[in-house]
């Protein structure tokens, strides 16, 4: 079967109204390009488009434009296996048989809810330089493949097109042509996925829970890469409809560079990572292991062997960065935060180098009456070696003068203009060092308000999906009453119509019978007994007998002996006894009436005369006419009931669906908002730290004014 093509469905899309059967989408709007026109997203299967509704949700509609024929067998079976687990990566679709008009024929189209989030690519393009949520990412991706696996669950084309990360963090999964659930198994793949991510081994028959290994080891492997180090995304060309690996890498990981930069990287978990793709390669698609988060070699982040980028060196990594992508520094800045580090650090690296100070200015005066001291000192050690003094008085005398040099030398000391710029220097620095340190726990205090945002909506969708699931069992068990009331009359008339089927047939027989009955006693009686005298019925005999009424072979129905009386049954019950009957002249006369039943019987008609055998089957099919007209009725009650059931509850599904919109928005305003001051804050840590960094170059200066190294100054210099 030939699909429309994707400029077809786009055509169609222009009137929602008239090209949609589903009500909902036939009351929205397609989300248009530049032009005016639905802006399509295709792919290998389908086109998607995305139509904001009315009632406020979103939903990509995809359109097919190649065919499977098991798709409905497909979808169904991922629906009710989905239904049961109820994962969170899981977006809802509905698979709708002749969902859309197009070229004047109805086509199939799958219904799916519009996950809110950013692909793979755009999230560590932005992220980029942000490791420890990158690495963070690899580990709830690890966690994700597990969940698949531990489900049976295959998504058959895991890449970054298909993963979203959600504004919270969690991932969700899209595009489930390909998919495998339990109750697929004889099928065969429908696709072979992209084939960037996918084992080169990997065929048509391939189908089953293992699909996701290979692919979940290639993606894991590229987030660590990029956490690890960023520069492989430039360096890799990473976001060219792959992470790092092309099926170039896959096809031959002897001259992969990709490999070759990861075994390189001098880090022992990529090392790692990328000997196992090459272990991986050498084997069968059925023989690559599961993607385990307790086994995989972790990120550098679990080992704390990742630190944020210094802003020193972010300036020079973007440039690199740039350099290795082939564009100019500013087309790839990392956001607000990377042009202040860059700000700050031209402004660093104009600061003058840091020069040591010395004491400088008037210290003659100073320097003078120290070396009197000392003349003094050693005038007081010959007058007491002459021991013209004491030792004790001579001690005494040396430490008065010493007392007093230090005295003087300090009191010099704590005046220079020198010694105070270096106090200065010491407070600024601590005041500088207390600004960062309170422009980082505004920080600290910002994420964690982030956080509790996202885990507020995170419950306030629980809570949500919590009603929204009680809502829907109790309307669904007054619709399933309903429905089994439908069920029971539906049976009732239906074992009704089977015993007018049955009574039609017994009312035909019985008929039947009564027509051969009537024909017998007629013909019984057209025959004298006369006739029967040949059997050895003496005159005699047919005298007595015709006295008693019995002249036919239909005025009597059997005659028996009865010691020796014969009794003659006649035909109304009577009974007459016949003296001149023996047992011969009673058996002949039996066998004489059983002849002509049976002459007759050959002669019988198989059916009825059609006149009778329509009267018979007219009046049974009155009555089940008559049992026809009760269904409709009935079955118009209950769709009625069940109606009334659905208006009954649809306020309520509307409330919560207005509840959790509302709720969300609050969400999204807030994180917004505090997106919006975290930036502010991590730019102020950014600048508060760089301003500790510099101003440590100038403090630096003064370290060589000490007291000893003014009074060494002071005596020898």
């Amino acid at each position: 079967m030939r699909f429309p093509s994707a400029s077809s469905y786009m055509e169609a899309l222009q009137d929602p109204a008239s090209c949609f059967s589903d009500p909902e989408l036939a009351a929205g709007t397609p989300v248009l390009t530049a032009l005016g026109l639905p802006r399509a997203m295709s792919g290998n299967v389908a086109t998607v488009f995305r139509v904001e509704c009315p009632t406020g949700r979103n939903y990509a509609v995809r359109c097919f434009i190649r065919s499977f024929e098991d798709e409905e067998q497909r979808y169904t079976a991922i629906a009710a296996h989905l239904d049961r687990l109820a994962p969170t990566w899981r977006v809802p679709f509905e698979l709708q048989r002749e969902g859309i008009v197009v070229e004047g024929r109805r086509w199939p189209i799958l219904k799916m809810e519009w996950s809110s989030g950013q692909s793979l690519t755009s999230y560590l393009e932005r992220n980029l330089w942000d490791s420890p949520a990158i690495a963070y990412l690899a580990l709830r991706f690890a966690t994700l493949a597990q969940q698949l696996r531990n489900a049976g669950v295959a998504h058959g084309d895991l890449q970054h097109g298909n993963i979203l990360v959600a504004p919270g963090g969690d991932l969700r999964l899209i595009d489930y042509d390909g998919m495998y659930v339990p109750g697929l198994d004889r099928l065969a793949s429908n696709e072979r996925g992209h084939r960037n991510y996918q084992h080169p081994g990997r065929t048509q028959q391939d189908f089953g829970p293992h699909l996701d290994h290979f692919p979940s080891w290639v993606i894991y492997t590229s987030l660590v890469a990029v956490a690890t180090d960023p520069l492989l995304w430039g360096r890799l060309d990473g976001g060219d409809e792959c992470l790092l690996f092309r099926h170039e890498d896959l096809e031959a990981p002897g001259t992969s560079p990709a490999i070759a930069a990861l075994e390189a990287s001098g880090d022992d978990s990529l090392a790692a990572l990328a000997q196992l793709l090459r272990s991986f390669l050498a084997r069968d698609i059925g023989a690559v292991p599961p993607l385990s988060p307790a086994k995989a070699p972790q990120p550098a982040i679990t080992r704390g062997d990742i630190t944020p980028v210094a802003p020193e060196e972010l300036a020079d990594k973007q440039a690199l960065y740039a350099a290795l992508r082939g564009t100019a520094p500013a087309a790839v800045a990392a956001g607000p935060e990377a042009r202040v580090a860059e700000d700050a650090m031209r402004a660093h690296e104009q600061l003058p180098p840091p020069v040591a100070m010395r004491f400088a200015g008037p210290l003659t005066l100073s320097r003078t009456a120290v070396r009197a001291a000392l003349g003094l000192v050693v005038l007081i050690v010959v007058i007491t070696a002459a021991g013209a003094l004491s030792p004790a008085l001579g001690v005494l005398a040396l430490l008065l003068v010493g007392a007093g040099v230090l005295a003087l030398g300090n009191q010099v000391y704590t005046a220079l203009p020198e010694v105070e710029a270096a106090r200065e220097a010491e407070a600024e620095l601590g005041r500088r060092r207390a600004a960062a340190a309170a422009a980082e726990a505004r920080v600290d205090d910002l994420a964690a308000r982030r956080a509790a945002v996202d885990a507020d909506e995170a419950a306030a969708r629980e809570r949500a999906a919590r009603d929204a699931d009680e809502l829907e069992r109790r309307e669904a068990a007054e619709v399933r009453a309903v429905e089994d009331d439908l069920r029971k009359t539906l049976t009732a008339l239906t074992a009704r119509e089977q015993a007018s089927y049955k009574a039609e047939r017994d009312a035909l027989a019985a008929a039947l019978h009564d027509l051969h009955r009537d024909r017998i006693v007629g013909e019984l009686a057209r025959r004298p007994l006369g006739t029967a005298s040949g059997r050895g019925v003496s005159d005699h005999v047919l005298y007595g007998l015709a006295l008693d009424g019995i002249r036919t072979a239909g005025d009597f129905v059997d005659v028996e002996v009865r010691g020796n009386i014969a009794v003659v049954v006649a035909a109304d019950g009577r009974e007459v006894r016949v003296s001149a009957i023996g047992p011969r002249e009673a058996q002949s006369i039996m066998a004489w009436r059983r002849s002509v039943e049976e002459s007759v019987a050959v002669l019988l008609p198989n059916k009825l005369p059609p006149e009778k055998e329509r009267q018979v089957r007219e009046h049974y099919g009155a009555l089940r006419e008559a049992l026809a007209g009760e269904e409709a009725p009935a079955r118009a009650a209950a769709s009625a009931a069940a109606a009334e059931v659905k208006a009954r509850f649809a306020p309520q599904h509307d409330q919560l669906a207005v509840e959790l919109k509302a709720s969300e928005a609050a969400a999204v305003r807030r994180r917004v908002e505090l997106d919006q001051q975290l930036a502010s804050a991590r730019k102020e840590a950014a600048e508060a730290q760089w301003r500790v960094r510099s101003f440590q170059r100038e403090a630096a200066a003064y370290r060589e004014l000490t007291l000893m190294r003014f009074l060494r100054q002071l005596t020898w210099e």
